[in-house]
């Protein structure tokens, strides 16, 4: 949490006075949002570096679209429910993933087929 903004400031100055490089990071980098437990703790980003292959797919509009409304029709209100749909979309959505990029085991092709 930056209650103090220090990271936002140097994020500002970072983007100016290293234009090309702060690009190359957000086309480059995605983030999830996690909430802990407790109703007076705040939203936190985590980033994380993309894989080429996946950036790929982000210019498949079919794609986007199925996305964007896989992450909207998640529940929010009951955690454990959220967890339950999450978990079973993200198979959903990895099988999207594979037949996009021409593999035809599903899941097993990821190498993600223990979590499932």
């Amino acid at each position: 949490h930056d209650a103090s903004r220090a990271i936002a400031d140097w994020l500002s100055t970072f983007q100016r006075e290293h234009p090309r490089l702060y690009q190359h990071l957000v086309d480059h980098s995605s983030h999830v949002e996690l909430s802990r437990e407790g109703e007076d703790s705040p939203t936190e980003k985590v980033y994380f570096r993309m894989d080429p292959k996946v950036i790929e797919l982000t210019v498949n509009e079919d794609f986007k679209q199925r996305t964007d409304k896989f992450i909207f029709d998640v529940p929010r209100e009951n955690p454990q429910e959220k967890a339950k749909v999450f978990l079973k979309k993200s198979k959903q959505v990895l099988l999207m993933v594979s037949l996009l990029r021409g593999m035809t085991t599903g899941a097993d092709a990821l190498g993600l087929t223990r979590f499932f």
